[in-house]
């Protein structure tokens, strides 16, 4: 997963400026702006970028099925 996303991420702001500093994800404006930058990353680059993405991702479930747990753990005392 290489993130293309537009300029209105105001939700997630957070998690794009993280994926962006690895690297991973790209502001986009418009259908050429797609095209300029899937075409200047290699098929390495891309599996690779891919990859990272991936393990940021585990990384952030990780801690949300943590949560959840001493969620529900408090709930149910």
């Amino acid at each position: 997963m290489v993130s293309f996303h537009g300029p209105h991420i105001y939700n997630t702001s957070a998690k794009y400026r993280q994926l962006q500093t690895e690297g991973v994800s790209y502001e986009v404006n418009n259908a050429e702006d797609i095209v300029e930058r899937f075409n200047s990353l290699s098929f390495k680059e891309l599996k690779d970028k891919a990859q990272k993405a991936k393990n940021i991702s585990q990384v952030d479930m990780t801690a949300v099925d943590e949560s959840v747990k001493v969620i529900k753990k408090a709930i149910t005392i």
